[in-house]
């Protein structure tokens, strides 16, 4: 399989900017409205979109992504295929999927400043959510392989609820791959920056490891044992458009800003889409644009078992992760022998695996540090993140780390830290009460 190269673009113009905008912007507001009252509505309106997490209950959030949809989804296709024919030059026909994602990201400092949960009133839980449901369903199941299918939906969604125990606007996606979850290896992420946008909350992205093969784990995300390469922070700010290729490794950031971050995702294919046989679901509906543009809404229906190709198995692409084993707990006022210095260069970095307990040593500057291997946030290894200096990224949704003093920019979220040193040509840590 032949791979093209991939396509990272941010666009400040483009087709039909300030209208879009300012219909997504109305259908969030009337959403608020609906769901929340004229009050909330006001207030939000009077603070901007970036500021729903202070009025807008958080348990309201995916009944708001769910209205929102519903409003704006056909506008926003006919959207895509002209921006497709204007902004990205496609001459010929072209594919639009009928798919619009809304995704709202509360910021993490918020967490549990709201007070009590609010439950939304029944029958906006019973139009909305059930809606949404039932979409979900429909894209999930409409296959001539809906049995197979269900076992491997069913051991996704047993993955993803272990990560679940945030509120959902909180969630992240870890690093992963769209065509693992459906999505053709040729088409593009349209991504529409509403609100409350910038590096510190959007994506990271890893470009190098495009067309690569890469490992993915149960629940379809980047698997273990890998050290990923430094994460590409786009700079994408309110109003803007990101197009990417979707066979690009990304995440979602951990928002550490203090706004709420609106954006909506779109896609389209150039041709006929190429599945990998990996993909998790079997099928996709998508649009013809010169459909679209006719005003004709029917869809053009792409079975993955159809289109689908073997991944190229000649390359990981990425690094594999160093770890030493100690089989014994690590314990408190007790000193452990790590290892010869050779084991850690200056710049490098190790993980060591006790029976109890997993952590990092890193050396930066001739100066030696450790500190725990698992992000507080949701318990990737750090050490299969990528590193700079005493800057350490998790490689789950770049929240990053200062290896001297276990900060990173939540005070909720800090990684332990232990002392470390070297004699005679050998590297001990010591696991002490002083130890935060």
């Amino acid at each position: 399989m032949s791979v093209a190269a991939p396509v990272l673009r941010v666009f400040r113009e483009y087709v039909d900017k300030a209208s879009v905008q300012a219909e997504v912007t109305d259908a969030f507001f009337n959403g608020i409205e609906m769901l929340a009252g004229i009050d909330c509505r006001r207030r939000c309106e009077d603070g901007g979109l970036s500021t729903l997490h202070l009025d807008f209950p958080a348990e309201s959030v995916p009944l708001l992504e769910s209205f929102v949809s519903g409003r704006i989804k056909r506008r926003l296709l006919e959207w895509s295929a002209a921006m497709g024919r204007q902004d990205l030059g496609y001459q010929g026909d072209f594919l639009v999927e009928d798919l619009l994602v809304v995704r709202v990201h509360y910021p993490h400092s918020h967490i549990g400043t709201t007070g009590p949960a609010r439950r939304p009133r029944l029958r906006h839980r019973l139009r909305y959510g059930t809606a949404a449901a039932l979409e979900r369903a429909r894209d999930a199941f409409d296959s001539k392989g809906s049995l197979k299918l269900a076992k491997r939906v069913w051991e996704y969604s047993r993955q993803r609820r272990k990560r679940a125990a945030l509120p959902l606007p909180y969630r992240c996606h870890a690093p992963h791959l769209d065509s693992w979850l459906s999505q053709p290896m040729s088409s593009l992420s349209v991504w529409l920056a509403i609100a409350g946008v910038d590096r510190d909350n959007s994506l990271c992205l890893y470009p190098d490891t495009f067309g690569k093969t890469l490992p993915f784990n149960g629940s379809q995300f980047l698997g273990t044992g890998f050290c990923l390469p430094k994460p590409l922070r786009p700079d994408i700010e309110d109003g803007d458009l990101f197009v990417f290729s979707t066979d690009i490794l990304h995440g979602s950031q951990v928002n550490v800003s203090d706004k709420t971050r609106i954006a909506l995702t779109t896609r389209i294919d150039p041709g006929t889409p190429t599945f990998s046989k990996d993909s998790l679901w079997f099928v996709q509906r998508w649009y013809s644009a010169k459909g679209i543009e006719r005003r004709r809404w029917r869809h053009t229906i792409v079975r993955a078992a159809e289109h689908s190709v073997e991944r190229a198995q000649d390359a990981i692409g990425l690094e594999r992760s160093h770890t030493v084993t100690i089989a014994r707990p690590f314990q408190p006022n007790e000193t452990y022998e790590i290892g010869p210095s050779t084991l850690i260069p200056d710049g490098a970095k190790l993980a060591v695996q006790f029976d109890n307990q997993r952590i990092l040593v890193v050396r930066s500057g001739g100066g030696l540090y450790a500190t725990s291997a698992m992000c507080p946030h949701e318990g990737y290894r750090i050490d299969e993140g990528y590193h700079e200096g005493c800057t350490l990224v998790c490689p789950g949704h770049g929240l990053e780390f200062d290896a001297r003093t276990g900060c990173s920019a939540l005070a909720r979220y800090r990684l332990s830290t232990f002392k470390a040193f070297e004699t005679t040509g050998t590297i001990f840590v010591v696991h002490s009460d002083a130890s935060r």
